[in-house]
C-alpha cells in the first residue's frame, strides 16, 4: 500500500508545505515568532517540503539530507533562492554535518526514528543552536500501530495490518523478507532505533535540554491526506500513562530549549 504521494513528489512536497503551515509553524510559534531574521536548519529535508513555509516568512533555509537524489530535487525547486543566498542544501550525514553558523530553529520531522546514535544525534544538534533557539522533533513512538512504518510495503496485507513491527526480530524479518519489498532497509532502521515517549526524555534530559510543550495525537494530522481522517488529539488520561500511551499516539510534536543558553537581553 506504498502511498501514491510518496511516489509523486510534487503532491508529496505539497503536503509537507500545507502540513507545516497549518500545524508545525503554529505549534513553533506558541514560543518562537518566526520572521526574517531567523536560520532554519531542517535535518533529513529530503527534497525541501518542510522548510518553504519558513522561506516564505523571510527565513534562511538550510537543508542537511542523505540522500543525493533527494537534494538534486531540492535543489532544483530552490535554485532561485540558492542563487539568491537565502537558500542552502547539503548531501551529508548530520553527524558528519558541521557549521559555523548557528540556527534559531532546527527542525527533524519524521527523521529521528530513521537516525543511528540518537545520543550522539541530541549533541550534535545542541551544538547547532543559536541562542534562544529551539528544536522541533515531530516522531512516531515506536510502539504505534504503524511505527515500524510498514504502510509503505507494497504488500497489501502486510502494508495494513498494524503491530507486527513489535514481533521478535526473527519473526519481524523473516516476514519482511516474505514480502521481497525494496523498503525493507527502511522498515529496518526504526526496529533498529525504537524511538518512545520515554527514550526520547531521557536523551534530553540527559543531555541538559528541556521539553518546552509536547502535543500528542492519536490521529496524526498526516492521516487526513493518507486515509481521510480527521486530525485529533490524543485523551488526556491516555497521555499521562507511561509506555502504554506509546501504543495508541500516531506522532509526537516536541519543541526542546537549552535554558542555559537563553538569548541575551537587548
Amino acid at each position: 500500500m506504498s502511498f501514491e504521494f510518496h511516489r509523486d513528489r510534487d503532491k508529496y512536497f505539497n503536503l509537507q508545505s500545507e502540513n507545516t503551515n497549518k500545524y508545525i509553524i503554529p505549534f513553533i510559534e506558541k514560543l518562537k515568532e518566526i520572521d526574517s531574521s531567523l536560520k532554519v536548519l531542517e535535518v533529513g529535508c529530503r527534497d525541501g517540503g518542510v522548510l518553504l513555509p519558513f522561506l516564505e516568512r523571510g527565513c534562511h533555509i538550510t537543508g542537511v539530507e542523505l540522500s543525493e537524489k533527494m537534494l538534486l530535487q531540492a535543489k532544483e525547486r530552490y535554485s532561485q533562492s540558492i542563487e539568491d543566498g537565502k537558500a542552502y542544501f547539503l548531501a551529508k550525514d548530520i553527524h558528519e554535518f558541521n557549521s559555523s553558523e548557528k540556527y534559531d530553529i532546527i527542525l527533524l520531522k519524521d527523521v529521528i526514528e530513521h537516525v543511528y546514535g540518537h545520543d550522539k544525534l541530541i549533541k550534535k544538534l545542541k551544538s547547532l543552536m543559536a541562542p534562544g533557539g529551539v528544536i522541533y522533533f515531530g516522531y512516531p513512538p515506536w510502539q504505534n500501530p504503524f511505527g515500524g512504518h510498514q504502510q509503505v510495503l507494497e504488500s497489501k496485507f502486510w502494508s495494513k495490518m498494524p503491530y507486527y513491527h513489535l514481533l521478535p526480530n526473527f519473526m519481524y524479518y523473516g516476514i519482511l523478507k516474505t514480502t521481497k519489498d525494496k523498503s525493507v532497509p527502511f522498515l529496518k532502521e526504526t526496529k533498529d532505533t525504537k524511538i518512545s515517549i520515554e527514550k526520547f526524555r531521557r536523551l534530553v534530559k540527559k543531555n541538559d535540554l528541556k521539553i518546552f510543550q509536547e502535543d500528542f495525537y492519536l490521529i496524526n494530522p498526516m492521516y487526513e491526506a493518507k486515509f481521510g481522517l480527521k486530525p485529533r488529539k490524543q485523551l488526556g488520561f491516555i497521555k499521562v500513562i507511561p509506555y502504554f500511551r506509546n501504543h495508541l499516539t500516531t506522532t509526537m510534536d516536541c519543541l526542546v530549549i537549552d535554558e542555559n543558553n537563553a538569548k541575551p537581553e537587548a
